[in-house]
């Protein structure tokens, strides 16, 4: 699931018929077909299945946590090519978290071994520090269990010394390097040990997240080929995938990986909270009880626990009581099922994700809420 909040005046454009991208970015135009990079202007939006709503270009999937990438709109450039861009978090002026969000693309081709590639694109950053940026290709699609970005991927890391150029506050970047496999996959985020030190003023959102924004993303290989046999199946993939993500839902089916997964998610609403409170109500507690023991018995791989606040009151203190709710149902359902304490996790967001708007009363009272997601296999 993911989703991006953007200046008003931005159009979310998408192009809803998949013959027509793969025929532009497959075409007989040599260039065009050595592009690996999925919808590398971020013009196709996705239309996600789970809320029904814009989210991120398509092909384009946020993991660690499964978030929707908001920002202030003061706090977003304006795109340097078409209308949109991708935004990519890089640090939080609040935490230093030992997992970072980040954000991956199934490539069009695999890399091959020993060829050299050429990464180029543009990127802003709205005036704060550019520390760096990593693109990390891996063979195993990051969303799967057994990643690691440490140790399953080729790190290809750019900053400030790799600007070629400026155009309008969009720095060009330009990097090559020779591929060590056939990665199937690219992250880009933040994989670096050292923290990213940003003031308080430099954050963009509510939750304190800082992001880098991209443009006009292309992979690239330096000896020009014909694409690959599969290129139009994986863009096919790319776009078809609109679910939230999890650690087991994947776009490029693994034929090793059996059984497979689905996600069920339970929504627990504000009701069973009182007010700024995140011990569950003594009246509720019957309810939690017996939900938690019907997850006996169930072939469940993990139970992620999000708590959601509206988008009144400080931000601060909204992730602190998002995060304080969400561990206070994971708690309770520990305590009932105790046997599912290796596989449950529990995370606070704030007002990330809305489902509805936070402009009238009957909408934030949707938007607080915690979410468990039941990620069960199937046989």
């Amino acid at each position: 699931m993911r989703t991006v909040e953007r200046k008003s005046h931005y159009l979310l454009h998408y192009l809803p018929f998949l013959p027509l991208i793969t025929a532009l970015m497959l075409g007989n135009h040599p260039l065009a077909a050595q592009q690996f990079f999925v919808n590398n202007g971020f013009e196709d939006i996705n239309i996600c299945a789970e809320y029904h709503a814009p989210c991120a270009p398509e092909g384009w999937f946020y993991l660690h946590p499964v978030t929707n990438p908001l920002v202030t709109g003061s706090a977003t450039p304006s795109p340097l090519l078409g209308h949109n861009f991708l935004l990519v978090p890089m640090a939080n002026v609040y935490e230093n978290p030992k997992q970072r969000p980040f954000v991956y693309s199934l490539l069009s081709c695999s890399l091959v071994p020993l060829a050299a590639y050429r990464i180029r694109f543009y990127i802003h950053t709205m005036r704060r520090t550019f520390y760096e940026l990593d693109f990390c290709f891996s063979d195993a699609e990051p969303s799967l269990m057994y990643y690691d970005a440490s140790k399953s991927c080729q790190m290809v890391r750019v900053n400030s010394t790799h600007v070629l150029d400026e155009v309008k506050g969009w720095q060009l970047i330009e990097v090559q390097f020779v591929a060590t496999a056939a990665a199937k996959f690219c992250s880009i985020g933040n994989f670096s040990e050292a923290p990213f030190s940003y003031p308080l003023k430099d954050r963009m959102s509510k939750s304190g997240n800082v992001y880098y924004f991209l443009d006009d993303v292309k992979l690239n290989p330096l000896e020009p080929d014909a694409p690959c046999d599969d290129a139009g199946k994986n863009i096919e993939m790319a776009y078809a995938q609109n679910y939230r993500h999890s650690e087991y839902i994947a776009v490029k089916p693994v034929e090793v990986l059996k059984p497979t997964f689905i996600n069920d998610t339970i929504r627990i609403p504000a009701a069973y909270f009182d007010v700024g409170k995140s011990s569950v109500k003594e009246n509720r507690m019957a309810f939690i009880d017996s939900l938690a023991l019907s997850f006996s018995g169930r072939p469940i791989a993990q139970i992620s626990i999000y708590g959601y606040t509206d988008a009144t009151g400080d931000s601060t203190l909204n992730v602190v009581l998002s995060e304080q709710r969400a561990a206070s149902i994971r708690n309770r359902i520990i305590s009932v099922v105790p046997e599912f304490a290796r596989v449950i996790r529990s995370e606070g967001l704030g007002a990330l994700q809305p489902r509805a708007s936070n402009n009238t009363i009957a909408g934030r009272a949707l938007n607080r809420r915690v979410e468990i997601v039941l990620t069960c296999k199937i046989k």
